[in-house]
């Protein structure tokens, strides 16, 4: 149990806070299955691109924990609380398809020719000037920034309840 409050999520907090600092924008590209902070990250960066083989699910509440990456306030603003309640809390796992159409990634991409159209795509973003691209992310995100790293910690909080709680049930 030592071991365990001295890392206290740190790790954790410190990948999520990096994503709500970073000035520049952050592209991610998905090429498979993504469960987890790899699913709930998503809301803190700026585009996403999938492969159409791609599949997303935070199978949180099966495992005993709650939801983290400040999923619980950027999921619902991005799809709606009835979907992200679907994805958060109830175990769903969805495909590329449905990632775009609830507005969790910008767009898929066939799995036979991802590579070379998601590195187009990454390209084409990297050849807009920089400046002009941190003003609007400041713009559109800077708000938010300090009310998330606040639920960042929040989450983190709950998170070490959630797995005190599974370390104690693993020790009896």
């Amino acid at each position: 149990m030592k071991d365990f409050e001295a890392m206290k999520n740190r790790v954790y907090t410190h990948f999520v806070h990096a994503l709500i600092d970073c000035k520049k924008p952050v592209i991610v590209l998905v090429n498979g299955h993504t469960i987890g902070i790899g699913v709930t990250s998503l809301g803190l960066v700026d585009a996403a691109y999938a492969s159409d083989k791609a599949t997303f699910i935070t199978p949180f509440s099966k495992i005993g924990i709650c939801a983290e990456g400040c999923s619980t306030y950027t999921f619902p603003r991005i799809m709606g609380y009835s979907k992200a309640t679907e994805l958060l809390s109830f175990n769903a796992k969805i495909t590329a398809q449905q990632a775009l159409e609830w507005g969790l990634i910008s767009g898929v991409y066939p799995s036979a020719d991802f590579e070379e159209k998601a590195r187009a795509k990454v390209n084409e973003i990297a050849q807009l000037p920089l400046k002009s691209l941190m003003y609007s992310k400041e713009l559109v995100r800077g708000r938010d920034r300090d009310f998330l790293h606040k639920l960042n910690e929040q989450e983190a909080d709950k998170l070490d309840v959630c797995f005190k709680a599974i370390l104690k049930s693993l020790s009896s």
